[in-house]
């Protein structure tokens, strides 16, 4: 079966703002993509070129070369199983 009413010249007039808009946002996308990579580009060059900030010997913590990182002895809500270990449904270390 073909369309009833098929006049391509009409057709073509009222799908013309509508490709129109499509075409225009398609390179709307394209100039935006090409200007965020000009924009990286750009930051990453001037990142570059800049010394690192010197920060004073007060402001970094001696920690004598070691750091410590213990896990909580209870549970930091007071509720629930502790923060080290699995859930039991998981059954991960447990034997089933």
């Amino acid at each position: 079966m073909s369309a009833p009413d098929t006049n391509l010249d009409r057709q073509k007039r009222r799908h013309a703002p509508a490709l129109i808009g499509m075409a225009v946002m398609a390179l709307l996308g394209v100039a935006l993509v090409f200007a965020w990579i000009a924009a990286a580009s750009r930051d990453a060059q001037t990142a570059s070129e800049t010394p690192p900030a010197e920060t004073p010997a007060a402001a970094i913590p001696t920690t004598d070369g070691v750091v410590k990182s213990e896990p909580p002895a209870a549970p930091l809500d007071g509720t629930g199983p502790s923060t080290t270990q699995a859930p039991a449904t998981t059954g991960v270390g447990g034997s089933q």
